[in-house]
């Protein structure tokens, strides 16, 4: 019986290739890592950075789950997503946020992640549409009023800071 001819084969006088270290997954979050600073603190962090003065909702970080790069089961990332819109509304409506009645709403975003990793601003926005629609919901408003600013910071407070902006739209 003749044995098929593998010079790639370990032992065969070729070098194997050391075998890429398998990147460690972190598991799926269903709803976020941990809670958000008390308001002291945040209103603290964002006197620091110089934001601007307005209404303000301090929400959890979204779950992993939300992320556009993360591969999740959509009946996951469904449950995810409606548990994420349905406490960013209850947020909303304990923080007593009234919105203007007419006209563009501007809105900053102060992003801060639970970790300093590095992150894509619009991956952490795309996160945190869920959230944006719970507030809308809150508000009773039409999301599409809303003119964004995001900013995404490097300290690691684990939260994100939805600030209407006080004073007229465009």
């Amino acid at each position: 019986m003749r044995r098929a001819f593998a010079p790639f084969m370990p032992g065969r006088g070729w070098t194997d290739p050391q075998p890429a270290k398998a990147k460690r997954k972190r598991p799926v979050q269903m709803t976020a890592a941990r809670p958000a600073p008390p308001a002291e603190v945040v209103e603290k962090a964002l006197i620091e950075l110089g934001a601007p003065a307005g209404q303000r909702i301090i929400c959890d970080y979204p779950p992993n789950a939300l992320s556009p790069n993360k591969v999740v089961h959509w009946g996951k990332r469904s449950r995810a997503r409606a548990r994420y819109r349905r406490d960013c509304f209850a947020l909303a409506l304990a923080s007593k946020v009234v919105a203007p009645p007419k006209g563009v709403i501007r809105v900053r975003l102060d992003l801060f992640p639970p970790a300093r990793d590095r992150r894509d601003d619009d991956n952490a926005e795309a996160s945190f549409k869920a959230g944006r629609d719970g507030i809308a919901d809150a508000l009773r408003v039409d999301d599409s009023r809303f003119r964004v600013e995001r900013h995404l910071h490097r300290q690691p407070l684990g939260c994100v800071v939805f600030t209407i902006i006080e004073g007229e739209g465009e």
